[in-house]
Formats: C-alpha cells, sequence, structure tokens
C-alpha cells in the first residue's frame, strides 16, 4: 500500500470509528457515504484536513461535487467553516460548481458570506459565484452578511462589488432590517452610511427602526444619520 493509500485508509477507518454513521460497514471507502449523505471529502473539508482533501481528490473514484441529503457539497462545508485552501483545492480540481445550491437554495458564496469569511468570498466570486444569488427565501450573500458579522468587512465589501443595499427576501427585509434586528450596531452604522433606507417596511410594517427600537440601539441609527 503507498504512503498516500495508508493515509486516506486510517482517515477513514478513523472517521467510520468515530461516527458510526456508514451505510455499510464494508462501505468505509474513499467514496463512502454515512447516513447523511456525506463522503470522506465532505468531513475533511469542514473539519480543514488540508492533506487529506488533497489527497482524495487525486482518485478517481471521488466525487468533489457529491452532495449529501442537504444537497451540500465539500465546497458548502469548506466555506461556511473558512477553510480557504481547501476551497482553493475543491475549485482549482475543475470538477465543482461554485454554485451549487443546498436545499435551502443557498451557495458557497451564501455560506461564506454567513461566516465572514472575506478572502474565501472573493476567491467564490473570482470563480463565476453570483452577487446576487439568492436562497429558497430570496435571501441574498449581503443579507446574510449583514445579519450574522458585525465587523463590516464583508458587507463593505459586497457593497463595493455593486450588491444591491435593499434587496428585499420573502418578508420584504432588507439588509438593514437584519442588521438592526441582530443587533449589528457596526453594520447598521455602515449600511446607512452607504444610504439604506431606515424606513423601509417588510410585510409585517417593521422598519430597520423599528427593530433598533427593540434591541435598544436607536444611538446607533442616530449616529449613522448624522454622518
Amino acid at each position: 500500500m503507498s504512503e498516500d493509500n495508508r493515509l486516506i485508509a486510517i482517515y477513514l477507518q478513523d472517521s467510520f470509528l468515530t461516527m458510526q454513521r456508514f451505510e455499510r460497514k464494508h462501505d468505509v471507502s474513499a467514496g463512502g457515504r454515512d447516513l447523511s449523505g456525506r463522503t470522506p471529502l465532505s468531513r475533511a473539508a469542514e473539519c480543514g484536513h488540508e492533506a487529506i482533501v488533497s489527497l482524495l481528490l487525486s482518485r478517481n473514484d471521488v466525487d468533489p461535487d457529491y452532495e449529501d441529503t442537504n444537497g451540500r457539497t465539500p465546497l458548502s462545508y469548506a466555506a461556511v467553516s473558512g477553510h480557504l485552501t481547501i476551497a482553493k483545492l475543491l475549485l482549482q480540481s475543475g470538477r465543482v460548481y461554485a454554485e451549487s445550491e443546498d436545499e435551502y437554495g443557498r451557495t458557497p458564496l451564501s455560506r461564506a458570506a454567513e461566516g465572514g469569511h472575506k478572502e474565501l468570498l472573493e476567491m467564490l466570486l473570482e470563480s463565476g459565484a453570483k452577487l446576487e444569488s439568492k436562497d429558497r427565501d430570496h435571501r441574498t450573500p449581503l443579507s446574510w452578511a449583514a445579519a450574522e458579522n458585525d465587523h463590516g468587512a464583508v458587507v463593505a465589501l459586497l457593497l463595493e462589488l455593486g450588491a444591491a443595499i435593499e434587496s428585499k427576501d420573502r418578508e420584504e427585509r432588507t439588509p438593514l432590517s437584519w442588521a438592526a434586528m441582530k443587533g449589528r450596531g457596526a453594520v447598521v452604522t455602515l449600511l446607512l452610511e452607504r444610504g439604506a433606507n431606515i424606513e423601509s417596511e417588510d410585510k409585517h410594517s417593521r422598519t430597520p427602526l423599528s427593530w433598533a427600537a427593540r434591541k435598544e440601539q436607536e444611538a446607533t441609527f442616530a449616529r449613522g444619520l448624522e454622518s
């Protein structure tokens, strides 16, 4: 057995003993799947095991774009976890689709935006990911970035690239609404500085300001409007 195959065998056996979720015991193989439809490559991509990912990608019996039962690919897991090198390896293989959608309609770009992974997001965009992709709830990467990150770097990048600041989801909530609802003060300030509409109403007639009041962030809005 070659050294590469030995390392893969050790990883597979360790994964099997740890998870105990493979469909069949004899399915402990490089292309095997657990009960969630996840492959060893999917698990390795999520956990950041670069060497194992590289070895698995060199094999013909491994599908790097295989979707699990939730429709998620190894790239999707690498994106949300912020594993830049692994995402690069997957994309450079030429066998993965940067715009793959999971069962919720979310793309790797959406996941990277949610996680606040700026460099990974830039790489996905360079690889053909769509800036304005919408999931099943009509949320864009900007909507996810505004809701889940308070540092603003990803939000600023998306806006600089032309992301629609007033995009609305199924509930007609804008990125500013989400930032206010989640208490993301720095992002609220940034969006207001970029001209986001403070009076935009969702389906329930709630505005970003009303969400801010609920989160006791009126002062943040006042500063943003003054700037």
